[in-house]
This record gives C-alpha cells, structure tokens and sequence, in this order.
C-alpha cells in the first residue's frame, strides 16, 4: 500500500496541471489575493500548491474532503483523489 505522502507526490506529478491551467485562461477565473496567492490566474505553481494544501488536509484526517479554489480532494478507504471540477449542483435530501 502506498503511503499518503506517496500518494500525494503521485498525483502532483501526473495532474494535468496545463490543462487546468487552460480551464483557468479561456474562462477568465481569477484566484482573490490572499496570504497564500496574488490576486488573478493562478500560476501552473499556485495551482499546484492550492491542490496539495488541500490533498495535505485531508491526508492529515481534517475531513473526508477538501475542496478550494476548482479543486477537490477526497479520501476513500486511504486511498487519495484529486479532481478539477467547473461545474456542479447538490441538493440536500429534506429530512
């Protein structure tokens, strides 16, 4: 089995990090100016780091899911994800 930091520097190096990237360019998304980022497009680097903060959280048990900026990570029987997502709806199911 695969470590999490393995995992980790696995999905780092095999996301396709130009294409988000692209994603990010053509629909004009700008990251807000925080301590972490400058404000506008994020950088192919910023993009990276935003995700691995969030692979890193929830590695670490601060949840089951991490989403930030495009980004979610998820975690599942130790096994880590990491998707870019433009686009999504979810309803709560009324109790």
């Amino acid at each position: 089995m695969k470590s999490k930091d393995e995992q980790i520097k696995e999905i780092i190096a095999n996301f396709d990090w130009v294409k988000v990237h692209k994603v990010f360019v053509t629909l004009k998304w700008e990251y807000a100016k925080t301590s972490m980022h400058e404000e506008g497009i994020p950088t192919i680097g910023t993009l990276i780091n935003t995700a691995a903060d969030c692979l890193q959280a929830v590695a670490n048990g601060e949840g089951t899911g991490c989403g930030t900026g495009g980004f979610r990570a998820t975690i599942d029987n130790c096994s880590l994800g990491l998707e870019f997502v433009v686009e999504d709806y979810f309803v709560e199911a009324e109790e």
